[in-house]
């Protein structure tokens, strides 16, 4: 199960925050790759490139839930239900599924508590596929998933604009003061961290913890520049 070290908490947390924190050297993409291949999802839920045609390919599936339901149109379950053919079943799968499946009209009336579960929900799904072990809704995590979405303008099942990665500290470092940091990037940028905000500041804010980590993104993470103070 991949997990930060105390260590690793430590250096994290020595770093001062800033709103585009710091970037971890050897993380910024070549040039000439796929623009899709170095997104912010990618980061946030992979930590290493993603290929097409994989289940774990989050663009691709809110593309597809996206052309399915016609940009803009109302859901459309059927097709929805094909395009989750080949998503692992487990718990928090069924909850998700059929949260949509019964709610997913009052979410396209506008209704507003039941478009941000069914947000919500979609947005399980797609860490499911990816990999990622959804633990709870609370953010009561350590690790933490963040998107970011354009409320006003798409559709509860539209991808979201950004995503990042959120690290709460536990004790002892929470009693020396130490806040939440967050880990994003751009297909531009390397892996920043140490941000004291996730971007793109005027989108709604959903988060899902996660249980673990990837090892891509432990490794990338232990790769951060040495204490800026001790505790």
């Amino acid at each position: 199960m991949p997990h930060l070290t105390n260590t690793d908490w430590t250096k994290l947390a020595s770093v001062a925050r800033t709103r585009n924190g710091r970037e971890i050297a050897g993380t910024a993409p070549p040039n000439g790759n796929d623009h899709r291949a170095f997104a912010c999802w990618v980061w946030a839920v992979s930590g290493a490139p993603v290929t097409t045609g994989n289940v774990a390919h989050m663009d691709e599936f809110y593309d597809a839930i996206m052309a399915i339901s016609q940009a803009g149109a109302s859901f459309n379950l059927t097709r929805f239900n094909q395009a989750n053919a080949n998503t692992p079943q487990n718990a928090n799968t069924t909850t998700a599924l059929n949260y949509i499946r019964n709610n997913y009209a009052a979410a396209n009336a506008n209704t507003a508590g039941t478009r941000l579960l069914c947000r919500t929900s979609l947005l399980a799904l797609a860490l499911i596929r990816a990999g990622l072990q959804v633990a709870s809704p609370d953010n009561t995590q350590r690790y933490q998933i963040v998107a970011r979405y354009d409320n006003a303008n798409d559709p509860w099942f539209a991808r979201p604009q950004h995503f990042a990665l959120a690290l709460i500290p536990g004790d002892p470092l929470r009693k020396f003061g130490v806040t939440e940091c967050f880990v994003q990037k751009v297909p531009t940028t390397g892996v920043r961290y140490a941000c004291s905000s996730v971007w793109d500041e005027g989108y709604q804010e959903l988060r899902l913890g996660i249980s673990e980590l990837t090892q891509a993104q432990v490794a990338i993470l232990q790769q951060a520049t040495p204490f800026d103070r001790q505790f």
